[in-house]
């Protein structure tokens, strides 16, 4: 009877090791497109940051006015 017992949580722990790499592995797949995400996200910034600082340049300003 213990042996079975044994037997089972032994199985159950293998199963809990195997869903846990499992999920381990999804999340790391999710992290990386979010990083990848946040990367397009800040090469935006930066040419929206640069296009605003044309637009604000004293020439630009003073042509306009």
């Amino acid at each position: 009877m213990m042996v079975l017992t044994l037997g089972l949580l032994v199985l159950m722990s293998a199963v809990g090791v195997v869903y846990a790499k499992y999920a381990s592995r999804r999340h790391f797949v999710e992290l990386q497109g979010l990083l990848a995400q946040r990367d397009q996200i800040e090469v935006q910034w930066g040419r929206l940051q640069l296009e605003q600082s044309t637009w604000a340049t004293n020439v630009r300003v003073d042509s306009t006015a």
